[in-house]
């Protein structure tokens, strides 16, 4: 029985490896993905990091000020800047989480233009050539 439940696991554990090896959440990974499934996704890692900062803020105990209360954005405005974003083709090697979590949402933030967003970029790319 034993012997059973460890095969199982090593399966289960070889199998988890093995596609998570193979998934890179990238710019061409977005750039496959259909329309409405861009969309979920960016409303899952809303929920997630609405989550976290909410936590960080109790934890804190800051109260956001009414600028930042100002700031919403729909799921669908982030999608369409994340699509703006990737049709850049350099930055397809850039994955999601690092594009959503130093760049999207510190743009949405504090009000990036476009040089800003690109500058940004490019320190992220610089930072992962080396």
């Amino acid at each position: 029985m034993k012997r059973l439940v460890f095969i199982l696991f090593l399966c289960l554990f070889t199998t988890n490896v093995f596609c998570a090896a193979q998934e890179q959440h990238d710019g061409k990974w977005w750039n496959n993905l259909q329309r409405k499934s861009k969309l979920y996704y960016v409303i899952g890692y809303g929920d997630a990091y609405a989550f976290h900062s909410m936590r960080e803020l109790y934890m804190l105990r800051i109260e956001l000020s009414d600028e930042e209360k100002k700031h919403k954005y729909t799921s669908e405005e982030i999608m369409n800047l994340i699509d703006k974003f990737y049709s850049n083709p350099k930055y397809r090697v850039l994955r999601i989480e690092v594009v959503m979590e130093f760049i999207i949402y510190p743009a949405l933030r504090n009000g990036w233009i476009k040089e800003q967003i690109d500058q940004k970029a490019l320190d992220i790319l610089e930072r992962t050539q080396e």
